[in-house]
């Protein structure tokens, strides 16, 4: 039950910030009190809306959530992606043995670091 809620509260706060975007046409910046406080207003009327216990998602969740939106995964997808690809292939072809990386991310003020190292 406790994971069935916490992936249903992440779908629902994913589905607030939809919201928020089709009306301002823009994502959330969870640095303008403004933004954060229409995207509180969208969780209590859809929480209303929907009669839903207001404690499943709490504001640090969809703050956190907001800061989320604006990074950009591409180069970790396509890095983590490659390495999953070759390890498959190996594993299939009997080639050589497998490749054993590990991929550090970490995330401090927007000021993103990738690092690949291997064991």
């Amino acid at each position: 039950r406790a994971s069935a809620v916490k992936y249903l509260s992440t779908v629902f706060a994913m589905q607030v910030v939809y919201i928020f975007e089709f009306k301002n046409g823009r994502l959330p910046d969870d640095g303008n009190d403004n933004d954060m406080e229409e995207l509180f207003a969208i969780r209590d009327a859809e929480i209303k809306r929907h009669q839903l216990n207001n404690t499943e998602l709490p504001d640090d969740v969809l703050r956190t959530l907001a800061n989320d939106t604006q990074t950009e995964i591409s180069t970790t997808c396509s890095v983590t992606g490659g390495t999953l690809a070759q390890e498959i292939l190996n594993g299939i072809f009997g080639m050589g043995k497998p490749i054993r990386k590990r991929l550090g991310l970490t995330q401090n003020d927007n000021n993103d670091k990738e690092t690949i190292s291997r064991s």
